[in-house]
């Protein structure tokens, strides 16, 4: 059985099915979001510290043409799930 990260009170997310952390910056309250392949999830945790969790290194780099893609591609999928 797959580890579970608390990202808010009362909100559990199964470590093993997070497929992105973003930084949000329009609410003081959440810190950023996780993004499962169904769902997301506000997070009052700073993502470095769900990455960390995870074991996960935080890199200041540059992310790829294809990481950024596939991050675009998870938000798109989430819009259309939402009925955006």
């Amino acid at each position: 059985m797959g580890n579970f990260l608390e990202v808010k009170q009362g909100i559990f997310v199964k470590a093993d099915n997070i497929e992105a952390v973003i930084d949000t910056f329009d609410d003081p309250e959440i810190l950023c979001k996780v993004y499962t392949s169904t769902n997301s999830f506000p997070s009052v945790l700073p993502s470095g510290v769900i990455l960390e969790m995870l074991g996960i290194r935080e890199e200041k780099s540059q992310q790829t043409d294809t990481t950024q893609e596939q991050v675009l591609n998870i938000l798109k999928q989430q819009t259309n799930v939402m009925g955006g």
